[in-house]
């Protein structure tokens, strides 16, 4: 899943709209590119809009771990969580 993904399924759950997740951070018009996937947002501005909606960082990063984690890291953690289950 990719953070913009991620974002969208975070505002879906939240039940607000484009408008009101992205208010006071970014536009609505980034806001809505970001989550197609046709521009990138800077940790800092990803980060805030998480914060001002209380969304768990480690939570949302857990979403995405798997698209921008590397293949092997994201293979070698998963079976180290199969041998030890927290």
């Amino acid at each position: 899943m990719t953070i913009g993904e991620a974002l969208k399924e975070e505002q879906k759950r939240l039940g607000l709209t484009s408008e009101a997740m992205a208010a006071g951070v970014i536009t609505k018009g980034t806001y809505s590119k970001v989550v197609n996937g046709k521009q990138r947002l800077s940790s800092d501005l990803l980060v805030e809009i998480l914060f001002k909606h209380d969304i768990d960082v480690s939570d949302f990063f857990e979403m995405i771990k798997s698209t921008y984690m590397s293949k092997e890291k994201f293979e070698e953690e998963i079976l180290t969580n199969l041998n030890f289950p927290h």
